[in-house]
């Protein structure tokens, strides 16, 4: 947890230096499958849905920021619903694209 702070510290004050464009449905692809065997053994499935647009590899729009601190949150949050789930529960995923954003 202490690393995890100090790299977000680091990020903020050096954010314009390590923002790049990135596939944020490939990367909730990545966490999820990787996610995934770990759940395996306590019966809990890991459902990802992703819009039309996102879902398109070929057309998804991409995110801006640091791909290595929004991977860790988003597993986080992951891996902890699939910790704190009872046994053969489904975790559910879902991201979408709108006229705010991702």
């Amino acid at each position: 947890m202490v690393s995890d702070l100090l790299s977000l510290a680091r990020a903020e004050a050096n954010t314009a230096e390590e923002g790049i464009y990135f596939d944020l449905a490939e990367l909730l692809r990545t966490i999820c499958n990787d996610t995934r065997f770990e759940a395996k053994p306590f019966h809990i499935s890991i459902e990802l849905t992703l819009s039309p647009k996102l879902a398109d590899q070929a057309h998804t729009p991409l995110a801006y920021g640091i791909p290595e601190l929004m991977r860790r949150a988003i597993e986080n949050v992951i891996r902890n619903a699939t910790r704190f789930s009872p046994l053969g529960k489904t975790v559910y995923v879902s991201a979408m694209v709108d006229e705010g954003g991702l």
